[in-house]
């Protein structure tokens, strides 16, 4: 979960697992587990979706020798997860915080958080960095300096184990192996299948024309950046966009990120609002669109896998680019309503003009970020570190 330290829920839910961990710590020291037949493995991040939900979906769920379990901080979203999820557990109950102290390994999407306390007292739990995204702000030294603990860095290719966290990040972390393993988020997008399921378990009609996603970043602490571009409020711009959407037959789905204020829904009967937080697969989200518009989130490098249309709104970026850069931008650029919407209309009824356009660029980025991992392998690629990681094989 992301922390709010304004929310006393939050202060309580961490509290609780803090003191859930020493207990679980002394517990799982005193009496260690009798059988080892299987290694046990521990997934943590805000949600479970990215390359944590990919890798347990695809590979995790059925490794042999293994059994993989994701542990909510948010007890909330623990009781109200999806039916299938058998593996969940709760940091609020010992039970479970002991069964990850016994734990072989601990993967994580967006760093140790409140683990750091079991890092610290079980030393002996290896943890593996996944990240979640190849994006345009690098994760630098401070997010390198709470790795200090960790085994490995699963990176996108090498040009990202070797760039993502700067050369002074990487200092920080020297101990730490980065493994260009891919991502396990994109392997669904570099094998696409049929999109049909997805639509029907999400409810978007597939009678339409086709499907825009529109999913902006969050504004990174400063207040005063607005969710909407152009000068527009929130009901001028889904108004416009609705408009639009009517005419042509398409469907807007706009996503709020994960720390973004959720968009309440209106009367805007093209457009439909699916917030991470509550539509945490945003792989699926791309599968089933023919045309993306973000601004700087990491999304767009993952829909670079598909060839499909984006649309940058070219408004600042809330943060120095310091990883992918402004050039890394694949995409139609606009700065207005009226340039947006002229080109949101090419995009949608002729995506092969952007092929075109953006070939050698699209292949660049995808050479830097991706490298050779677009095999729809990654997912087998973890599997196959942290076989190497438990075993001591990783020097």
């Amino acid at each position: 979960m992301k922390f709010d330290r304004a929310s006393p829920r939050d202060w309580i839910f961490f509290v609780v697992t803090a003191l859930n961990i020493v207990l679980a710590s002394v517990v799982a020291f005193l009496t260690p587990r009798l059988s080892r037949n299987r290694r046990r493995g521990v997934m943590s991040g805000h949600v479970f979706n990215g390359n944590l939900r990919a890798f347990y979906d695809t590979v995790g769920h059925d490794a042999v020798g293994w059994e993989f379990r994701y542990i909510y901080i948010d007890h909330t979203a623990y009781r109200s997860r999806d039916a299938g999820e058998v593996g969940a557990m709760s940091s609020l109950r010992l039970d479970h915080v002991i069964w990850m102290a016994r734990a072989d390994v601990v993967m994580t999407d967006h760093g140790p958080g409140i683990w750091t306390l079991l890092q610290i007292l079980r030393p002996r739990v290896a943890f593996v960095e996944v990240w979640h995204g190849v994006g345009f702000k690098g994760l630098g030294p401070d997010f390198g300096q709470k790795l200090v603990r960790y085994d490995a860095f699963f990176a996108a290719s090498e040009w990202d184990a070797r760039d993502a966290f700067g050369s002074e990040g990487r200092s920080g972390v020297s101990g730490m192996k980065a493994i260009a393993t891919g991502y396990a988020a994109v392997d669904s997008l570099a094998r696409p299948g049929p999109v049909d399921p997805i639509l029907a378990r999400y409810g978007l009609d597939p009678g339409r024309t086709g499907r825009v996603l529109i999913a902006p970043t969050w504004n990174h602490g400063d207040s005063g950046r607005s969710l909407f571009p152009f000068g527009l409020d929130a009901a001028e711009f889904l108004s416009r966009l609705d408009e639009w959407a009517q005419a042509a037959n398409w469907t807007v789905i706009f996503r709020a990120h994960l720390n973004a204020p959720a968009v309440m829904a209106g009367d805007y009967p093209n457009i439909r609002f699916m917030p991470l937080r509550e539509y945490p697969l945003t792989y699926e989200l791309l599968a089933v669109s023919d045309v993306l518009v973000t601004d700087w989130s990491s999304i767009a490098t993952d829909c670079l896998v598909l060839g499909r249309p984006t649309i940058f709104l070219n408004v600042p970026p809330p943060f120095t680019p310091d990883h992918l850069t402004a050039d890394d931008r694949v995409g139609y650029r606009v700065t207005d309503w009226n340039i947006f919407i002229e080109t949101l209309t090419t995009a949608s009824q002729g995506p092969e003009e952007y092929v075109e356009e953006f070939a050698d660029d699209r292949q660049r980025v995808l050479d830097k970020a991706f490298d050779a991992t677009l095999d729809g392998h990654s997912a087998d690629r973890y599997l196959e570190a942290l076989n190497d990681i438990v075993n001591g094989e990783t020097a």
